[in-house]
């Protein structure tokens, strides 16, 4: 009985492992978690642990899947597969890992080189020559290309793109995720290709039977290197390490598989160094960390591994040549680029990782300074200064060492101080310039050009020549404005004679006899006949005026004296003073004193408002045509407009509001003048006979 117990007590403390293969160990490349699987027969074994301390976060158990293939997807997902079953968990921490993607295969194919796209959370696979995706946002798989032979390998790279080899044949392929085109061939391999890696998504590697390792453009599907790896023929395959920072060769060497490691940043220095590997390889053909591979031999780790609990992995000394410290070299020699793909090398856990992220903002800003150096030197050769010193300026407003970027500035700014000079100096000569034309141009207006003698004023001093130019302005201006009330044409006459003499006066300005008493004098004078016409008469001058006015005293005188003394006799109508008729007429211009008419005392208006009306029967007909103001060989059509406007012109209704009645008076008759002349020139017979009678 005790001895049926202790088997059984034996039976149950190894039934665990039973049947368990080698641990399968997978580092998170973007978390310091590390996956640890165990496949059990018919399940799988998944513990997840911490990478600085291999401390245990979590652990479940995968069944049905005897893990053949394990990775890590860009999304906090794990991928584990076998030929004939596919499954991803969602392993969020702090979350339990949950189930989110499923597959099995579905062309009778068993299921090989399943793998994560680097930019989502969907799986590629390959079945046979199919080449399928399937998971998030998918509902069910997809083929995404067929092939002709079979698929020996695949690798998923970014914007929905996958890159196979098919057996026989020395093509690269591309695929594209829901594009109709067939697959595109990349060929420079001249024999068989034995696989393909993406260790980023952008950059490709393919490796070919004839030890060829060949750095693809993807764009123009060109060879960007090629390098010759020296070891056994016959490489079976190509494969990335978890932290995507090496290149497995699998090659076959005394009947047995090794694999050998190439550093990313050795084969971008040309260097073809390997270093053999120790995996662990599944019945797939794939290859991962073991647990003696994890450290030295000998070196105890967590119980997690079924091992004695001991102290951590033992870190190796800083390596001169690490990813940081060739970043770092590159950037100080301007190769940023290089530096860049460095720094992306640089581990997670490695110490130097929070320095890489530091120097990784040192790079971008270094690039961002020579991107504005660039556009700053391609102002500068298009003249365009002020862009490149404010470029420049903003340059070193980040980096106040930068070398090019003071040479630069002292260049661009002693090219603005150049173009301020010269552009003064042109504007200093086009005034120069400017003012010698006008110079020459007032010298030959002195020489040529006739000068009005009126502006000369040679016996004149500066007040003198003052206040006669102000006062012939002020009476020419006076004249303007006597015209355009005298509409009816009354001082036409009176008028045209003051013009002539004041032009007759500018003409003597310049005369040696004239002198400032005299004109000044003589413009005074028709400047106050001009003011006397404002009250509706004009006063006579000179001689004229006081002859009339002594003959009308005289003959008063002469009717007093006739009269007997004492004898009293009342005014008639026709007794009105011959002194006032004598008046009124020095008052009205042009009248004589014989075609007055004899005023009343009821009848007498204010002196000199009204004008005394012409005998009609003595007054002549005037010239129907010059009336109307138009041609005697005028049209009718002519002849109406004419009529249209004289009759405007001279219409009583708009004389109405005028002070004086002899205005009133004259529009009525001019009116009437032009309607006679209308009707007597717009009938053909009565105009043919005033033309007869009116040669």
């Amino acid at each position: 009985m005790r001895l049926f117990f202790l088997l059984l007590l034996v039976f149950g403390w190894l039934s665990p492992s039973f049947g368990a293969q080698q641990n399968l160990f997978v580092f998170d490349p973007r978390r310091p978690i590390i996956a640890k699987v165990t496949p059990l027969g018919q399940s799988s074994l998944v513990a997840l642990l911490d990478s600085e301390t291999m401390e245990p976060i979590s652990q479940f158990e995968v069944a049905g899947v005897s893990a053949q293939n394990v990775e890590f997807g860009p999304n906090e997902q794990l991928l584990i597969g076998s030929k004939d079953r596919l499954v991803a968990y969602d392993i969020s921490l702090p979350r339990s890992p949950k189930k989110v993607f499923e597959a099995q295969p579905s062309a009778g194919e068993p299921i090989h080189e399943p793998h994560f796209a680097p930019d989502s959370n969907q799986v590629y696979w390959a079945e046979g020559n199919k080449l399928y995706v399937g998971g998030p946002p998918l509902k069910e798989p997809q083929e995404v290309s067929e092939a002709k032979h079979k698929i020996t390998d695949l690798t998923p790279m970014k914007d929905r793109q996958v890159a196979f080899s098919e057996a026989g044949s020395p093509n690269v392929w591309m695929a594209s995720t829901g594009a109709d085109e067939p697959a595109k061939a990349f060929e420079s391999h001249q024999s068989e290709v034995a696989g393909v890696e993406s260790p980023d998504g952008r950059s490709l590697y393919s490796l070919s039977k004839d030890q060829k390792l060949i750095k693809w453009d993807i764009l123009h599907q060109q060879p960007i290197k090629t390098f010759e790896l020296s070891g056994p023929p016959n490489p079976k395959g190509l494969q990335s390490d978890d932290l995507k920072q090496k290149l497995y060769v699998i090659r076959n060497a005394d009947g047995s598989e090794e694999v050998f490691g190439y550093r990313l940043f050795d084969l971008d220095r040309g260097q073809t160094n390997a270093k053999p590997e120790s995996l662990v390889q599944t019945d797939s053909g794939a290859f991962y960390s073991g647990f003696e591979s994890l450290g030295p031999k000998g070196n105890k780790t967590s119980s997690s591994f079924g091992q004695s609990k001991s102290s951590n992995f033992s870190r190796a000394p800083r390596d001169p040549n690490s990813p940081y410290q060739l970043a770092k070299i590159e950037s100080d020699n301007g190769n940023y680029d290089s530096s860049l793909n460095y720094i992306r090398q640089v581990e997670s856990k490695d110490p130097e990782f929070r320095q890489s992220r530091e120097l990784r903002k040192e790079v971008f800003q270094k690039i961002e300074n020579r991107q504005n150096l660039n556009v700053a030197k391609e102002q500068y050769q298009t003249g365009n200064y002020k862009a490149a010193e404010i470029l420049l300026e903003g340059v070193l407003a980040k980096d106040p060492k930068y070398a090019p970027a003071k040479r630069y500035l002292k260049l661009t700014q002693s090219k603005r101080f150049n173009q301020k000079l010269g552009n003064f100096l042109w504007f200093l000569f086009f005034l120069l310039l400017l003012a010698g034309i006008g110079y020459l141009i007032w010298r030959w207006k002195q020489t040529h050009q006739k000068i009005d003698p009126s502006f000369l004023f040679k016996k004149m001093d500066g007040d003198q020549k003052r206040k006669l130019t102000h006062l012939i302005r002020k009476t020419e201006q006076l004249l303007a404005l006597r015209r355009k009330q005298d509409k009816m044409g009354y001082y036409h006459k009176k008028l045209a004679d003051i013009e002539e003499e004041l032009n007759q006066v500018k003409r003597d300005l310049g005369a040696d006899k004239a002198t400032f008493s005299q004109l000044f004098e003589q413009v005074s004078r028709l400047h106050q006949e001009l003011l006397s016409f404002a009250k509706g008469r004009s006063k006579a001058t000179g001689s004229q005026a006081k002859d009339s006015k002594g003959s009308a005293k005289q003959k008063a005188s002469t009717q007093r004296q006739e009269k007997p003394q004492g004898e009293k006799k009342e005014k008639g109508p026709t007794e009105e003073p011959k002194d006032e008729q004598e008046k009124q007429k020095a008052e009205r211009p042009g009248q004589e004193s014989g075609k007055q008419k004899e005023q009343g005392p009821g009848d007498k208006k204010q002196q000199g408002s009204q004008p005394p009306p012409q005998d009609k029967q003595k007054t002549e007909t005037p010239n129907w045509y010059d009336l109307l103001g138009v041609s005697p060989h005028a049209s009718t059509q002519e002849i109406k407009e004419s009529y249209r406007k004289k009759i405007k012109e001279y219409h009583p209704d708009k004389h109405n509001s005028s002070d004086f009645e002899w205005v009133k008076e004259e529009a009525e008759r001019m009116t009437r003048l032009v309607g006679e002349a209308y009707e007597c020139l717009l009938n053909p017979k009565s105009r043919k006979q005033y033309d007869q009678d009116h040669p």
